[in-house]
């Protein structure tokens, strides 16, 4: 069995400072993202996370990498590691490793105004990520209780949420 992402933090541990991303490689303009950026600890954690690499989000976040520094279309790893239309183990191993180490589910929202826990409930196939993400949501500014914010989910994602029942019963479930 793979190694979960606190095993490898524990074990690849250093002195870094907190965690910082930046736009996936494929959403930056050419003259956003020069090859000198290629090596940029923020750029690799965005990558890791979108992959569900832990050893990679482990080794990023170690070479200086930010968590709650956001990419030029206000994405942060969590929004990475939320987005990706593959879903795995890894990717709910990265989230649950983001948000032990501090990553903030709400109150970061991209420049379409989506929190990592939208960005999850669009893609459907993620349900143990939201689950995840619904138990780490409270305090949250605007709602006080899950069954508020689940309500508000199944609002706001209503036509992504007609191609995903298990995603639908598990927000229902909470409201």
């Amino acid at each position: 069995m793979p190694a979960s992402c606190e095993q490898t933090a524990l074990r690849t541990q250093s002195s870094s400072p907190s965690f910082l991303l930046l736009a996936p490689r494929e959403l930056q303009t050419p003259s956003v993202s020069p090859p000198l950026l290629e090596d940029d600890p923020n750029i690799l954690l965005r990558e890791a996370a979108y992959e569900g690499n832990c050893k990679d989000t482990v080794q990023a976040l170690h070479k200086g990498a930010q968590i709650h520094d956001a990419s030029i279309f206000n994405e942060t790893a969590l929004h990475a590691a939320c987005s990706s239309p593959i879903a795995h183990r890894g990717h709910l191993a990265t989230a649950r490793f983001l948000l032990n180490r501090g990553a903030r589910i709400h109150g970061s929202l991209d420049t379409e105004d989506h929190s990592p826990l939208d960005r999850a409930c669009q893609q459907g196939n993620k349900v143990a990520l939201v689950h995840l993400l619904l138990q780490h949501s409270l305090p949250h500014p605007e709602h006080t209780s899950l069954s508020s914010l689940a309500k508000t989910l199944l609002e706001k994602h209503a036509k992504a949420l007609e191609t995903q029942p298990q995603l639908r019963a598990l927000l229902i479930s909470f409201s």
